[in-house]
């Protein structure tokens, strides 16, 4: 259940909207699996990447999307960001926080990065976004519902 709900088309197109929406931004796309990242059309990093020139060429701003599976969640900080997609979530919560705080590192300025999260409404999903979230400042989140 778990991979369908990773792999769902649904958030996929929701993705791509955004991705769209935010065209000129620099954005960060956090997925779970290698074949969701590579589905996006952009540029990608995950694990079994045998170089590391894509998530180089995006720390040195020569593009403005990244798809990263797990690999690129956890351990490495990503600066100059405008928008931090979350689509899926891993069963260890401080996993997906630590992706989103290093990704929340201001880095000049007042700048302030857009988080959006997809997330279906099954409860396994919230259950693991309210984990995610615990650490979070809850009056600085918004919800969106579709």
């Amino acid at each position: 259940r778990n991979r369908l709900l990773q792999q769902s088309i649904a958030k996929q197109n929701e993705i791509k909207k955004c991705l769209k929406e935010y065209n000129d931004k620099r954005c960060i796309i956090f997925t779970w699996y290698e074949k969701t990242a590579e589905s996006l059309n952009i540029p990608f990093y995950h694990s079994k990447c045998k170089t590391k020139d894509s998530l180089d060429k995006f720390n040195n701003l020569e593009f403005n999307h990244l798809a990263l599976a797990v690999k690129g969640q956890i351990g490495a900080t990503y600066k100059n960001l405008d928008v931090v997609i979350l689509s899926n979530f891993v069963t260890d919560s401080a996993k997906n926080q630590q992706g989103l705080t290093r990704s929340s590192i201001k880095d000049y300025g007042d700048k302030v990065s857009k988080f959006v999260i997809i997330c279906t409404n099954t409860p396994s999903e919230i259950k693991k976004l309210n984990k995610t979230l615990i650490e979070f400042d809850k009056n600085k989140i918004n919800y969106k519902y579709k």
